[in-house]
C-alpha cells in the first residue's frame, strides 16, 4: 500500500527518523531490509546524516538510493546485467554516434558529427525525451497537430530517435526510462523486493508519468510512504508556494491508500505574504528575480543575506543568470561561495543559489 505524507520539509525529515525508528522497535527484525528513496544523492546524503546523527538512529540495512538507482538494484536482483543499462554517459555517446552514422546522407545532423557540443546537446535532448516516454513512433503520430510535430524541431529529432531505438534493440540496452518501465512490470513479483518491511519516497514532489507508476508498483510489492514536501492553505490544498507541484502529488493521490497532512509549523509565517510572478521566457524568469531583489534590498531594506534563490540547476544557464544578475546591481554566490568575477563582490553577497533536487543520478 502506498501512503501518503505531505508537510514541510523539516516536519518530513522527523517524521522519516520516526517511521525508521518504529521498524527497529524491541521484538522486530533489526536487520529487515528497508529503503530510503529520494531525487538526489544531495539529498540521500543530508538524510542519511539526520538520522543518524539529529536523531540517533542506527542504520543497518537500510539503503538509500535516488529512484533510479533503486529500478536498477531491483533489475539487477532479479538477474538483469548490469551490462544492460545505457546510462554511462561514455555509453550513451557512443550509441548516439552510432545513431548518426543511421541517418540518411542528407540528414541535417549527419554533417554536423563530430562538430564540439554537439553530443552533449543531443545528449541533453534525448535524456529529457526519454524522461517523457517519446519515441520516434509518437513523433509521427498523425494524431498529433502539425504544429506540434514539427514544432521545436522535432521533425529533425525523429530520424535519429528512430535510428537510437534501433541500435539500443540490437545491443539489448535499457534507457533511463526503459530501466523504470522494466522495474515498474518486475516489482510485483519480486521476492527480493517482498522481503523490504518498509519504503520511503522522501521529497518527490516532481515527478512524470512513469515514475508515479514506478512507485505504485511499489506500494504494491512492498509497505510504502510517500513524503511529499507541501503546505496547506485553509481550504486544504497546496499553498500558492508549492502549486507548481499539483499534478504530481495528483497522481500520487489516485495511487495511495492513506492521505495524512502534517502541521505547517513555522512554514506557515514565511508562506503568508508569498505570491507568484510568472515569465514567458528563461531570460525574462532571471531578469525578473534579479529586479524583485533589487527592490527588496533598496525599498523594504533587506540585507542581501537575509535573501535566498532556489532553483534546481544553475549548470545550463549560468551565463543568462549572471547578466541578469549584473544588469540589476545585484552581488550573489554560489554554493561554494564563489563570486562571478563579472559581478560585484559587494558587502553582503546576494542570492544563493542552491540545487537541492536537481543532481541527477550517478
Amino acid at each position: 500500500m502506498v501512503r501518503l505524507v505531505i508537510g514541510p520539509f523539516p516536519a518530513l525529515e522527523r517524521e522519516l527518523a520516526a517511521a525508521l525508528k518504529r521498524l527497529r522497535a524491541p521484538g522486530r527484525d533489526l536487520l529487515a531490509p528497508a529503503a530510503v528513496l529520494a531525487p538526489s544523492r544531495r539529498l540521500l546524503a543530508h538524510l542519511q546524516r539526520a538520522v543518524a546523527k539529529d536523531h540517533g538512529l542506527a542504520l543497518a540495512n537500510v539503503s538509500f538510493e535516488t529512484f533510479q538507482s533503486f529500478a536498477r538494484r531491483l533489475l539487477i536482483e532479479e538477474g538483469v546485467p548490469a551490462a544492460r543499462f545505457a546510462e554511462v554517459p561514455a555509453i550513451e555517446e557512443r550509441i548516439v554516434e552510432r545513431a548518426l552514422d543511421r541517418l540518411p546522407a542528407g540528414h541535417p545532423l549527419v554533417g554536423l558529427a563530430g562538430t564540439p557540443g554537439l553530443l552533449g546537446s543531443l545528449l541533453a535532448t534525448i535524456r529529457d525525451l526519454d524522461e517523457a516516454r517519446v519515441t520516434a513512433d509518437a513523433l509521427d503520430d498523425p494524431a498529433l497537430a502539425e504544429e506540434i510535430r514539427g514544432g521545436g524541431g522535432l521533425e529533425v529529432i525523429r530520424p535519429l530517435l528512430a535510428a537510437l531505438e534501433a541500435e539500443r534493440a540490437r545491443l539489448g540496452l535499457l534507457n533511463r526510462a526503459g530501466i523504470i518501465a522494466q522495474a515498474t512490470e518486475t516489482a510485483p513479483r519480486s521476492r527480493w523486493l517482498a522481503a523490504h518491511v518498509g519504503l520511503f519516497h522522501y521529497g518527490a514532489y516532481d515527478l512524470t508519468q512513469h515514475q508515479v507508476d514506478w512507485l505504485a508498483a511499489l506500494g504494491a510489492a512492498a509497505d510504502t510512504t510517500v513524503f511529499f514536501p507541501g503546505v496547506g492553505d485553509r481550504e486544504g490544498r497546496l499553498h500558492a508556494t508549492y502549486r507548481f507541484a499539483e499534478p504530481t502529488l495528483a497522481e500520487i493521490r489516485r495511487k495511495a491508500g492513506e492521505e495524512r497532512w502534517l502541521p505547517a509549523g513555522d512554514a506557515a509565517g514565511w508562506l503568508g505574504d508569498s505570491r507568484q510572478i510568472e515569465a514567458g521566457e528563461p531570460e525574462e524568469e532571471f531578469e525578473l528575480i534579479a529586479e524583485e531583489i533589487r527592490s527588496l534590498v533598496t525599498g523594504d531594506l533587506w540585507k542581501p543575506s537575509e535573501i535566498t534563490v532556489v532553483a534546481r540547476s544553475l549548470g545550463e544557464v549560468i551565463g543568462p543568470v549572471a547578466s541578469a544578475f549584473a544588469r540589476a546591481g545585484v552581488p550573489w554566490e554560489t554554493p561554494a561561495s564563489t563570486v562571478l568575477p563579472s559581478l560585484p563582490a559587494g558587502r553582503g553577497l546576494m542570492a544563493l543559489a542552491r540545487a537541492l533536487a536537481g543532481d541527477g543520478d550517478s
